[in-house]
């Protein structure tokens, strides 16, 4: 089927390039059919056969029955061990991802910083206040007045306002 060349190395690559862009373009058919001149022939096929009507031997019969049930029971088995898998795989992400996680709660009436746009670009975020939550919204949602409207924020993008003590005055060095 195959006829071998003499510079067989350099053509290989160059026909299965043809091989390919034959199949996709013009004769639409598989490449294992343009390679071997030939279907590929597996054991869905084996029970097609069966089912359709031609003539397989006892043996054949059997061989397919047992072959189907196997494969089913491996399919099974794998769904199984897939599902446990994922199920195990979300569990260490959730656990993960709470690791580094802060909790934030605050109440009415606390100082906090928000995380805004600066001025002039929208990129280009700073924490600015300290704001005066004025009430709380949903889950981890708090109202603020900011430049005479009332805006709701998420706890993510705010922090405590820690006030600092005033210092003492100092003192000139005579």
């Amino acid at each position: 089927m195959h006829r071998k060349t003499a510079n067989m190395g350099q053509n290989d690559s160059r026909s299965s390039l043809r091989v390919q862009r034959n199949s996709k373009c013009n004769h639409r058919l598989p490449p294992f059919m343009l390679m071997y001149g030939r279907r590929v022939r597996g054991p869905a096929d084996m029970i097609a056969d069966q089912y359709i009507g031609q003539q397989n031997t006892l043996k054949e019969a059997a061989f397919i029955h047992k072959y189907a049930k196997n494969l089913q029971r491996e399919i099974t088995d794998s769904c199984k061990i897939a599902a446990e898998t994922a199920k195990n795989q979300l569990q260490s992400y959730r656990e993960a991802k709470s690791d580094h996680r802060r909790y934030r709660e605050f109440a009415k009436g606390d100082k906090v910083l928000i995380l805004l746009p600066q001025d002039g670009n929208n990129l280009f975020m700073k924490y600015q206040g300290p704001y005066k939550i004025d009430g709380v919204a949903q889950n981890n949602s708090y109202i603020f007045t900011i430049r005479n409207g009332k805006r709701t924020y998420h706890a993510n993008i705010l922090k405590k306002y820690e006030e600092r003590e005033p210092s003492p005055p100092l003192q000139p060095v005579v």
